[in-house]
């Protein structure tokens, strides 16, 4: 279960495409004819204004599929604003169909992608781990992705343990990145800790392999017995936490963990 941080950089880089330019996503070049064109320019651009003018009009426009360039697959508009992480944008959509929530999840699920929330909360993450600049002041005052993960998380109707084929789930997600904040809302809002991905991992599994440990303490307060579950190769949290050079404070945690499930009577 060891990934090397190269590793890992590189398959967030295929994974988690990134479509903030307007110029990448092929815009300058009209693909679309009329309304449906200015829409995902709008989109692209994070002008909230001109996307709620346009959807008063034709809400219709939410279930077009841009045809990307250089053989991306299609994507739709609201997924283009979760990348970019444009809040005010999201909202709008949202206002305007309340069900965009759940049908870009199954338009997901049929090519086995990213929901919208992982998609935001792996951007965050690769922000915060540097794999991407972070945005520019001018920028910053449209990108948002706390308040991105807060609206999609709110919802009522955002399935919070989507998962791909992969099994990771948005907490696992979050957990990767040490995203203390977004797993703690993850939990109030009802997500799974137990479920696992295709090789056994729990949330807890991840925050002990990538060394995670206030949100390994996190997930331990809520359901202590996770420390006990075992991944396909049989590891649980303990012996992750043994192996290589693991985080001095991680390891103090599992010990006293372990004195915890040894000695308690109730």
């Amino acid at each position: 279960m060891k990934l090397s941080r190269q590793l890992v950089a590189q398959s967030h880089k295929h994974i988690f495409p990134t479509f903030s330019s307007y110029r990448k996503f092929g815009l300058s070049k009209p693909l679309f004819n009329g309304q449906i064109d200015t829409f995902f320019q709008k989109v692209t651009q994070g002008d909230a204004s001109s996307v709620r003018s346009l959807l008063v009009n034709d809400k219709e426009l939410l279930k077009h599929k841009y045809d990307g360039v250089d053989n991306q697959e299609k994507v739709l508009a609201f997924t283009i604003a979760a990348q970019n992480g444009c809040y005010d944008v999201l909202e709008a959509m949202i206002e305007a169909d309340p069900n965009l929530i759940k049908m870009e999840e199954e338009f997901q699920r049929s090519k086995d992608g990213l929901s919208a929330l992982q998609q935001i909360i792996a951007n965050l993450g690769e922000v915060i781990m540097g794999w991407k600049p972070a945005p520019t002041p001018l920028q910053n005052m449209n990108v948002d992705r706390h308040r991105c993960i807060y609206l999609l998380v709110s919802s009522g109707t955002c399935d919070l343990n989507f998962n791909r084929s992969d099994g990771w789930t948005p907490l696992m997600l979050a957990s990767r990145f040490g995203l203390y904040h977004v797993v703690s809302m993850l939990i109030e809002h009802g997500a799974s800790l137990t479920l696992k991905a295709a090789q056994g991992q729990t949330a807890l599994h991840v925050a002990a392999e990538f060394e995670r440990t206030p949100v390994a303490l996190l997930l331990l307060s809520h359901d202590a017995s996770l420390a006990d579950v075992k991944d396909h190769r049989g590891d649980d949290f303990f012996s992750i936490v043994e192996q290589d050079q693991k985080d001095f404070a991680l390891k103090l945690l599992s010990y006293g963990i372990e004195e915890i499930n040894k000695h308690w009577k109730y």
